[in-house]
């Protein structure tokens, strides 16, 4: 239902030539993190809301695909502005969910974050950036996303928890490798890029 709701931000993000609507949308999508997201802490959320307590928080579930969409969509737009606040925001996120999944041992223990829900949404926004136009941005996405290949490398995210609910396969190393499978392919269509770098 959420991404269905969202659904005109993505394509709001895609279509627009105004900057000025892009960095509202952004602005918007911003908000909706703060009011709805994953909750990374009481005392943080508070000051990020005005002192005012989240009673919404952890609600984003599907909507979360949208928000990461347009996140994503913002590292391929030509103006450095939107592109540099939609990564701001994004690494934040991204941030969020390595602090959290460095802190449990146990993977029943950790609380419901990108990670958990969202790490092929999230891994598939950076790799947005990988393609973008900025290549201060490109690198920053490429250390985002050695980041998480170290996490999962290291079992610190939950297979079982990432994998879509309609996959039938029992294999665990099936199961793995839907989560590298973007982050490897990804990664080797960037491979040709043409920048000097």
């Amino acid at each position: 239902f959420q991404r269905r709701f969202l659904k005109p931000l993505e394509t709001i993000m895609s279509r627009s030539t105004h900057v000025s609507v892009k960095e509202h949308l952004l602005s918007s999508v911003e908000q909706l993190i703060l009011i709805y997201g994953f909750d990374e802490g009481a005392e943080s959320s508070e000051k990020a809301t005005g002192g005012q307590k989240r009673t919404h928080q952890g609600t984003l579930r599907s909507g979360w695909r949208s928000v990461l969409l347009v996140l994503g969509a913002a590292g391929l737009d030509n103006n450095e502005a939107v592109a540099s606040q939609g990564f701001q925001l994004l690494s934040a996120q991204k941030q969020q969910c390595v602090s959290i999944c460095k802190k449990g041992d146990s993977n029943a223990d950790r609380p419901m974050s990108l990670l958990t829900e969202h790490f092929v949404d999230l891994v598939n926004a950076l790799l947005l950036y990988v393609s973008g136009q900025s290549q201060d941005l490109s690198s920053k996405s490429l250390e985002s996303l050695m980041q998480l290949s170290e996490l999962l490398a290291e079992g610190r995210v939950s297979v079982s928890s990432t994998r879509n609910k309609t996959s039938t396969s029992p294999s665990f190393h099936n199961d793995e490798l839907e989560l590298w499978w973007p982050i490897l392919l990804g990664l080797s269509k960037t491979m040709g890029d043409s920048r000097h770098e």
